[in-house]
């Protein structure tokens, strides 16, 4: 089981409020703001190792499967804003 934790001993983890109010008041602060611009290149770098792969490989031998007849379609999974 998963036990919410490292939060202050004045936050309630459980009330929703307190946790919004903390994480607005961290976000707010520069540590937090360096420590992303930190991570981002960490981040950057592990986004584009995993978008490399062989376009000649055979990934699934022996299967073929008809797509023609579904509509093409795309998500948007997540969205991040450069605050600069």
């Amino acid at each position: 089981t998963h036990k919410e934790g490292g939060w202050p001993k004045d936050i309630d983890a459980t009330e929703k409020a307190d946790v919004g109010r903390f994480r607005k008041k961290v976000e707010k602060t520069e540590d937090f703001k360096q420590t992303v611009k930190g991570l981002a290149p960490i981040i950057e770098r592990a986004a584009m190792q995993n978008n490399t792969i062989d376009i000649y490989e055979e990934y699934f031998d022996g299967t073929w499967i008809d797509h023609s007849s579904e509509p093409p379609s795309a998500k948007g999974l997540a969205v991040f804003r450069d605050p600069s």
